[in-house]
């Protein structure tokens, strides 16, 4: 079933190239789907999952609890909330986890045939490209210590502590004035949800209204975000975000390159987790609507408010430098 699917691509390849009959290349598809969703349902007879454990040493627990603690420490819930947004361990370097990914791609990602497949049996674009699953996977990785070792803990710190309330929350994003009205409507039922640990709700609400909020104050900032339609008469609306538009050129240079890449794994990259697209396609399963996947969403709404309201006097506490 594994072959079938590889040989159905190249078929399905081939046919596009010669600009074979409709009805083939339907034929072609549909096989393609079917071969991969029957391997999916093999489970273990098909695949095995390989597992790796990390250890901290004692000396690296220290410096993470250290990190913790001071952002405890801090009084205020809005310079907790500012310096979340600012500071450098929650900040994923994208160039620099690419290069490394690049440096130790195995070599059974740069020989053998890959396919990445979705739930659905669909391939998934990127997913041949050995070299690129790889980085995205390492990028994946990084993501997943960031969120068990610091986002994560510190978020379940703050609210178990009191120190982080729907209340404290909403209050922070009105008084940051980046929200219109409309917006933050549906941003205080998102962070209601939130609280309620609603996960479904809140991602429906907050990834959408991301985009949304996203690309206004964009338009705020001198980028482009009209589309003119290609007809006789014209016609414009505002663009739709997508991985094309925020990786572009312009984008970059304003919001800066790491940003950048974040909203697209999260959202968009179809190596990533692809939020916005599942959900607005009904295609998100319920066990993704998950808190870590709403504390990532969350962190996006943080570093955009503290990109555009500048952190205080208050000392950032120092990042811990672990391996």
């Amino acid at each position: 079933l594994i072959s079938a699917g590889f040989f159905y691509a190249d078929a399905l390849e081939t046919a596009k190239k010669i600009q074979a009959q409709k009805a083939d290349i339907t034929r072609l598809k549909n096989k393609l789907v079917q071969s991969n969703k029957k391997a999916l349902e093999g489970g273990d007879k098909y695949y095995k999952e390989y597992t790796h454990e990390h250890k901290f040493t004692q000396h690296d627990i220290e410096l993470i609890n250290k990190l913790l603690n001071e952002f405890l420490s801090i009084k205020k819930t809005p310079t907790i909330l500012k310096i979340i947004g600012v500071h450098p361990a929650f900040h994923m370097r994208y160039q620099k986890i690419k290069e490394n990914a690049e440096k130790h791609v195995p070599i059974s990602y740069q020989l053998v045939s890959l396919s990445k497949v979705s739930p659905q049996g669909h391939t998934i674009k990127g997913g041949a490209d050995g070299t690129l699953s790889w980085i995205m996977e390492m990028y994946d990785l990084h993501l997943q210590v960031l969120m068990n070792s610091y986002l994560g803990r510190l978020f379940q710190n703050l609210i178990s502590t009191k120190k982080l309330t729907r209340r404290n929350v909403t209050s922070y994003f009105k008084k940051s004035n980046l929200f219109a009205a409309e917006n933050m409507v549906l941003l205080e039922t998102a962070i209601e949800r939130f609280f309620a640990k609603d996960y479904v709700s809140f991602l429906h609400i907050a990834v959408p209204q991301f985009e949304n909020i996203f690309l206004k104050i964009s338009a705020g900032l001198g980028l482009d975000v009209v589309a003119l339609e290609p007809t006789s008469e014209v016609y414009t609306r505002t663009k739709v975000l997508s991985s094309e538009l925020i990786l572009s050129e312009k984008f970059i240079e304003t919001w800066n390159e790491d940003y950048c890449r974040l909203i697209d794994f999260l959202l968009f990259e179809p190596l990533g987790y692809k939020l916005r697209h599942k959900i607005a396609h009904g295609e998100i399963y319920p066990g993704e609507c998950n808190f870590r996947n709403a504390i990532h969403v969350m962190y996006l709404y943080l570093a955009l408010i503290a990109a555009i309201v500048p952190v205080q006097s208050t000392p950032v506490p120092a990042q811990p430098t672990v391996e």
